[in-house]
């Protein structure tokens, strides 16, 4: 495989991506793509890099949010 052929083949994953989950895509999807576990993802979220994670008082789960907007500006790595 070429170098162009990866980049090209890469940005229609991202794309399918895009198309799929326009508003947030799920950690299970972002793991799959960077080739890491759901639990790393989330560990990204929690630390602010990638996207929010929030938790609710008196619970012991929070939730994360991965905006796909910031996910792609994040993979291409562009400024927010």
């Amino acid at each position: 495989m070429t170098i162009k052929e990866f980049i090209e083949r890469d940005n229609e994953k991202l794309q399918q991506i895009i198309n799929e989950y326009p508003k947030q895509v799920p950690c299970n999807v972002v793991a799959e793509y960077v080739g890491c576990s759901p639990e790393n993802v989330r560990a990204a979220v929690d630390g602010g890099s990638l996207g929010f994670h929030w938790r609710k008082p008196g619970r012991l789960t929070g939730g994360n949010c991965i905006p796909t907007s910031k996910f792609v500006r994040w993979m291409l790595n562009m400024e927010v």
